[in-house]
């Protein structure tokens, strides 16, 4: 990383570091900022405190201070210290130290760093830490609580997993309603695609893969040229994603119909609702681990697409009996 020097929001020189971290790194850095101002909601609403106009202040691998005088809505600094003589309604530090030194703060939060609250300092609601130090003047005033994080990030973590219980069950039945209106309406279709799997599985896997990559790049071109912005974003939001789901679905309906194959059924079923909820069942397990959900909606994404250019080409479905799981 190189490093710059600059003036802050108020003319304060502020050395700091140009960004320069992998991408890869951005996402669980900003996410825990975001998590740690969402936390760090003020307790004492200061209205009509007209200084308050909503400046928002951030740095990353730098120092950031907030002098006498001045204010802001947010301080956000990552791998460096903030020093608060001002008025601030929400500081968030992660891996630094904070000072309030004559300072006015709404909430603290503090991860894995120290913060000094000095005597003629004030923080009007509550001081938030996560594996860090707080050390408060006698002389400092604080109006909440001085606490840990800990069981607030539990609880976020217990609802989390609620909604995505309950997100996993809804997408559950959807996918089983869909399933079974596919083996209803779409039977022959759904053949056709379960004889690509079984008798071209490579062809198959390779037409996958391209859809995995092309419609979001000619999504993208379209929405370039702006006057096709609407349709790059139809196929990048609905198109796509509407397409890998019903090749989940196809793979797993195949899965069923193998498994009743190897199990010693005779035939398949005219249309193929056992196969449906027992290929469901077995996939749904399967896609809790992201390699095996992304292999099985690869090979039905691509045995989807090389059905329907079969059949635009030829005006007829792919030719040849079908089989669950022989080649």
């Amino acid at each position: 990383m190189a490093r710059a020097t600059g003036n802050s929001a108020y003319g304060w020189p502020v050395q700091r570091e140009v960004l320069t971290m992998p991408r890869v790194l951005w996402a669980p850095v900003l996410s825990l900022v975001i998590l740690l101002m969402l936390l760090a909601t003020p307790a004492v609403a200061q209205d009509g405190d007209e200084r308050f106009d909503g400046r928002v202040l951030v740095t990353v691998n730098g120092d950031l201070a907030v002098p006498a005088g001045e204010a802001a809505e947010v301080v956000v600094v990552v791998d460096g210290d903030a020093r608060i003589e001002g008025t601030v309604t929400v500081v968030t530090v992660v891996n630094g130290t904070v000072t309030l030194a004559g300072g006015t703060v709404g909430t603290l939060a503090v991860v894995n760093g120290t913060a000094r609250i000095d005597a003629g300092s004030t923080v009007t609601g509550d001081v938030l830490e996560l594996r860090s130090t707080v050390t408060v003047d006698p002389g400092a005033t604080v109006g909440g609580d001085v606490r840990s994080m800990t069981g607030d990030l539990v609880g976020i973590g217990i609802a989390v997993g609620v909604l995505g219980l309950l997100a996993w069950i809804a997408f559950t039945i959807v996918a089983w309603a869909a399933g079974l209106a596919l083996a209803a309406f779409g039977a022959r279709q759904v053949r056709s695609a379960e004889w690509l799997i079984s008798s071209e599985p490579v062809r198959t896997f390779g037409a996958g893969l391209a859809m995995l990559f092309l419609p979001p790049i000619i999504a993208v071109l379209l929405m370039v040229t702006v006057v096709l912005l609407p349709v790059g974003v139809v196929l990048l939001l609905f198109v796509w994603p509407a397409l890998m789901f019903l090749g989940w679905l196809v793979a797993s309906i195949w899965i069923g119909e193998w498994i009743l194959r190897t199990s010693g059924r005779p035939a398949p079923e005219r249309r193929p609702y056992l196969g449906v909820t027992i290929g469901l069942i077995v996939a749904t397990i399967l896609s809790i681990v992201p390699l095996a959900g992304a292999l099985i909606a690869l090979f039905g994404m691509g045995a989807v697409t090389l059905a329907g250019w079969r059949t635009f080409r030829q005006g007829t479905a792919p030719a040849g009996g079908y089989a669950p799981g022989v080649g």
